[in-house]
């Protein structure tokens, strides 16, 4: 015979009773309200129901919800499948509510295992659950963690005055109260539900959750002020996503969750597969801190252009208000790849011994505030240039530099306009600095071996690389980035770095280039010129020496060596209408020439200049409007 068991004995397991039976067995040992609640254990047989024995023993547990020889009861599904850690089979099941005979619920008994056929599975069975009917006035779902976000600081209720069937099985939208947890304080607009009583729901549902490590899936109802619970089972929208590494293509990506690879990094690489561009091996490492007790083993195949990694937090994307990223690699490899250099120096040195002990901090660092992160970890090359390359009028601007971190600003660059399939405009440079990373290390170059400072391509490269990646310059709102690598038989090769379409429709012309202007404009001001960025700024962090050039009230000119990344705090800290700069040399295509042309702000670079031609105090024009000048020409002392 088929055992009925209270909902208060002890043991309560999914192969006896099914899985929603051990989430109401978990509510009751924890001190949740719930109805009177019983289970019948789980099996596949209709006929087991009809014994005589087992009628018996069920009519004796139902006695005490008689009413006019009628019983209001929910008659549950309890499966062997159901309301698991991998799937909840939420909705498979048949579930059914109100004033049955004793007949009717062998009946509908009967009907919850038939139901069973949907699992189309030959291992599971059927447990079933008889709970007091509960005449709610409001009834619901809660989540105790985001379900889309994955979110350990927001909650989401949905109900619906009444019971609740109608709302779980979508026939209703119900209202939704979105909370927002910090420790024990739970924030949430008013509704129809008295604060106390969604207090109380946020405030036992979260203890649970974090008593138990993983997050819950809630149905309640409220009768007469008091909150009853009829289920709990995991959040299987977030424990069912697995940690796991994989390779960033289409084929590993289809079945992960789409707000895991909705990040720039990721779309930026399947989009270069299917061009067909050469872009550098990625994978995504995803991780789940339910159940993690130890380090995931890392083993990734390195191409033959690896020379380090790169690792970003793609998910969440709002831990902070900075990018997290790491440059990774293995220090003992690091001198024999440098040493072709002329002169070197390392500038910075990788946080993490490798790329394991990586992965593991941010994870950690994720873990207070979302249960599921998302690493992407990127093959760095060793570039012979790296270059940045945007349609113009009536053709292209390319940009190439020896090394890394041409759009920080901070290397010169040689500059090229492309028209009809020919290199129009040259404007090459030597470049005696740069920078490579080389397994997770900065490192800083010297040169001063004349022509070979020269940066420079042939018409036939330039031409080329305009062609190879043409595929991806769909509007002049496009920009990419791009490396060239150098390769045995000394042609070339060039790969997919960052691809972006900022919106941002950019006016230069081919004589721009020529004439020195960066962001066309004119202004007179006051001079200032602005102390050289430090080393930080390859990290965004600002120089202490620029606090002296922040909140000018005058009209002001900065003299600058480079458009440095770091400049940005000028910009956050001045009237754009009343600030131009006036550079040295450096990138058109740089992310600060960028926003100086989306704030209409003035700047041109005209070579080498000693600061007593432009002398501290003094006021200059700076003219990056007119026609036909040189960019000396464009800056004169007032």
């Amino acid at each position: 015979m088929l055992r009925i068991t209270d909902v208060r004995e002890k043991n309560i397991d999914n192969k006896t009773f099914g899985g929603k039976a051990v989430g109401l067995s978990l509510l009751n040992k924890e001190g949740f309200l719930i109805p009177e609640t019983f289970f019948i254990e789980a099996c596949k047989d209709i006929g087991e129901f009809d014994n005589d024995e087992f009628q018996f023993e069920l009519e004796k547990r139902l006695r005490p919800l008689c009413i006019d020889d009628h019983y209001h009861v929910a008659i549950r599904s309890s499966s062997t499948i159901e309301d698991a850690f991998s799937d909840s089979m939420a909705g498979h099941f048949k579930t059914f509510l109100g004033r049955m005979s004793f007949d009717e619920i062998i009946l509908r008994i009967k009907e919850v295992v038939i139901s069973l056929k949907i699992a189309r599975t030959d291992n599971a069975k059927m447990g079933i659950i008889i709970q007091q009917m509960v005449d709610a006035d409001f009834s619901g779902v809660l989540f105790s963690s985001d379900p889309l976000t994955y979110s350990k600081r927001n909650m989401i209720i949905s109900y619906v005055s009444g019971i609740g069937d109608k709302l779980v099985s979508g026939a209703v939208p119900g209202q939704d109260i979105l909370i927002s947890v910090n420790d024990e304080d739970f924030m949430f607009e008013s509704s129809d539900i008295s604060h106390l009583l969604v207090d109380t729901l946020c405030r036992n549902s979260k203890k649970l959750e974090r008593k138990l490590n993983h997050p819950l899936d809630f149905e309640w109802a409220i009768k007469d002020g008091k909150v009853y619970y009829l289920q709990c089972r995991p959040l299987s929208n977030i424990t069912r996503i697995a940690t796991q590494i994989k390779c960033v293509n289409k084929e590993n990506l289809m079945h992960i969750p789409q707000q895991l690879l909705s990040h720039d990094k990721i779309t930026l690489r399947l989009k270069a597969q299917d061009k067909g561009i050469l872009i550098s091996d990625a994978y995504l490492y995803i991780h789940n801190t339910i159940g993690q007790k130890e380090s995931m083993s890392i083993k990734i195949e390195k191409s033959c252009f690896y020379k380090g990694y790169s690792a970003v937090i793609v998910y969440p994307q709002k831990l902070s208000s900075k990018v997290i990223r790491s440059f990774v690699g293995d220090k003992k490899n690091v001198f024999g790849n440098v040493s072709d250099c002329c002169r070197y120096g390392i500038r910075s040195f990788p946080k993490y011994e490798n790329i394991s002990e990586c992965l593991d901090s941010y994870s950690k660092l994720v873990t207070e505030e979302y249960w599921i992160s998302t690493t992407i970890i990127q093959e760095i090359y060793d570039p012979l240039y790296t270059g940045v390359l945007r349609q113009i009028k009536d053709g292209y601007l390319l940009e190439i530099a020896r090394g890394h971190f041409l759009t920080k600003g901070v290397v010169p660059t040689s500059q090229y306009t492309i028209m009809n399939g020919k290199v129009t405009t040259k404007c090459e440079v030597k470049q005696r600095t740069w920078f490579r990373i080389i397994e997770g290390h900065v490192i800083y170059c010297v040169c001063n071996e004349g022509e070979d400072m020269l940066v420079t391509l042939t018409d036939d490269n330039l031409v080329g690389l305009v062609e190879y990646f043409n595929g991806i310059l769909c509007t002049n709102s496009t920009v990419i980035e791009f490396g060239v690598l150098k390769l045995n038989d000394n042609k070339i090769q060039a790969y997919l770095i960052d691809f972006v379409d900022d919106g941002y429709k950019t006016d230069i012309a081919p004589s721009d280039i020529s004439t020195g202007v960066i962001s066309r404009g004119r202004i007179i001001g006051e001079i200032v010129h602005v102390p050289e960025p430090t080393e930080d700024s390859l990290d965004f962090h600002f120089h202490d020496e620029m606090k002296m050039c922040n909140n000018l009230s005058n009209p002001t000119v900065f003299f600058c060596k480079k458009p440095d990344i770091s400049l940005l705090s000028l910009l956050e800290t001045n009237d754009p209408k009343n600030i131009g700069f006036v550079f040295e040399d450096g990138s058109a295509l740089c992310h600060f020439a960028v926003v100086l042309r989306e704030k209409n702000i003035p700047a041109v670079k005209i070579g080498h200049f000693q600061q007593c031609e432009y002398p501290v105090g003094g006021r200059c024009i700076l003219d990056a409007d007119m026609a036909n000048i040189s960019g000396k020409e464009r800056v004169k002392n007032a």
